[in-house]
């Protein structure tokens, strides 16, 4: 692994003392996006870790940014810092709201010119306890010091065959993990560096998937839903058929599932191509012991026009998954935009994992039910494509399609990936081969197979 733009970002350590968790790096500290970061601490005591930057050369500069994850668990963070420069006085800096949501806080000094910066946690919002057993790990999403930045590279091995006879089959597969919280992938895209000996041409080939990352609206139009638009605020994480068009798709044995945590103000919204009238809801619920139910739902159009219905009693069933028709009616709500939020509910409880405190379960609704509003479930194949927007390589796009079955598709299947422009042709010396995130595009690129065939004995 090659930390190009810099000197190095180290830290004194990242992750926890359970599991080995590479997507909390150093380096993401300082990579320009704030949805990665490094973390450190988690079931433990972080006062004292350390985070330390060397530039590349140096900058002058009278302020940094410092901004604190803005995802995954986040039950405690840090109140107050100390920042060094080129192992100069300490800054120490009160870490407030701000640091904690985007674009982060800003803190100003003096201007000064240096080329090492070094960021210590001095204290967090939970203190010194005897067992920090369900407190999450603290940290940077990122550490702004101008627009320097660090880009992690892969490097391959560069004992290829220099007779361009031979064959060369080069195989790139990104780290990654299941999509399950607290857990994320190790590499939300691949960065290599490929060295050749001799000028080669190559095939395009490899495996991707349904990104989990993606908003719900774009996953339906990557699986070819161009019609009814269909967002929430939530889904249960790692389970794309736990999006909100599953509410909508007149299939009561599939439901939008909201995440865990406080249920009231989850909200699920659709976008029809034309204004429609609703002034009912043919509701199935699900309730089966093991979701939270709603007992109030507030009903608003893009005129800010509101709807606020009493859900009908539901009582729990046994079998897992059960729903239950709860029809309402109200004054009719005309719109081309309504959403539908989770005003009230009937909480359902179990142990959080992570934090072992009580945690509400997630609501589920299997169906809707609004009239003239229908969302198509995948079937047949992925729309397919040519998509210049996935892969590059030495920063020029390279065009390839995805394909595979929809409804393979939907449930995170493996799909294939195939160039559609011409062979990729590749002069000696070094190539970065780039994915982008799958969260800025919908695909995860997982697997990529460059093949260059030899040419035949005579």
């Amino acid at each position: 692994m090659q930390q190009r733009g810099v000197r190095s970002v180290q830290a004194s350590h990242y992750g926890n003392p359970v599991s080995y968790t590479p997507e909390d790096r150093a380096a993401f500290a300082f990579d320009a996006d704030p949805l990665t970061a490094w973390r450190v601490g988690a079931f433990g005591d972080p006062v004292g870790e350390r985070l330390r930057i060397e530039l590349a050369h140096p900058v002058t500069l009278d302020h940094l940014t410092v901004l604190q994850p803005v995802n995954g668990p986040r039950n405690r963070y840090v109140t107050r810092a100390t920042l060094t420069f080129d192992g100069g006085r300490p800054l120490s800096v009160a870490l407030g709201p701000e640091s904690r949501e985007l674009p982060g806080q800003e803190v100003r000094f003096p201007r000064r010119t240096f080329s090492t910066v070094e960021y210590r946690v001095d204290a967090t919002n939970v203190g010194t306890r005897a067992s920090y057993i369900g407190y999450s790990a603290v940290g940077l999403a990122e550490l702004r010091v101008g627009d320097e930045r660090v880009d992690e590279v892969v490097r391959l091995p560069r004992d290829l065959p220099v007779d361009a006879g031979r064959a060369l089959t080069v195989l790139l597969t990104r780290a990654r993990s299941d999509p399950v919280p607290p857990r994320t992938d190790e590499e939300p895209a691949m960065t290599r560096l490929l060295t050749l000996p001799v000028a080669r041409t190559f095939s395009v080939a490899g495996t991707a998937r349904l990104s989990a990352s993606v908003p719900d609206d774009v996953v339906d139009s990557v699986l070819g839903e161009h019609g009814l638009v269909v967002r929430a605020s939530a889904h249960l994480p790692g389970d794309l058929q736990a999006r909100a068009s599953a509410a909508l798709d007149g299939d009561p044995t599939t439901a939008w599932v909201t995440n865990l945590g406080p249920q009231e103000g989850q909200w699920l919204e659709l976008d029809p191509p034309q204004p429609i009238t609703v002034d009912r809801l043919d509701l199935r619920i699900v309730a089966d012991g093991r979701h939270s139910v709603p007992t109030l739902l507030r009903l608003e159009n893009e005129r800010g026009e509101t709807r606020v219905v009493p859900v009908p009693r539901v009582v729990d069933r046994p079998q897992e998954d059960a729903s239950s028709a709860a029809p309402v009616r109200f004054v009719p709500l005309t719109g081309t935009h309504i959403r539908v939020t989770v005003a009230a509910v009937r909480e359902v409880r179990a142990k959080d994992y992570y934090s072992e405190q009580p945690i509400a379960l997630p609501v589920g609704i299997a169906e809707l039910g609004v009239a003239g509003a229908r969302a198509t479930p995948p079937t047949g194949a992925l729309p397919g494509g040519c998509r210049a927007d996935l892969l590059t390589v030495d920063g020029a796009p390279v065009p390839i399609v995805v394909a595979g079955d929809a409804a393979l598709a939907d449930d995170r299947g493996a799909l294939t990936v195939a160039g559609c422009g011409p062979p990729l042709t590749l002069g000696p010396g070094d190539h970065v081969v780039r994915t982008r995130p799958g969260r800025d595009t919908g695909i995860d690129l997982d697997r990529l197979v460059l093949s260059s065939p030899g040419r035949a004995p005579a």
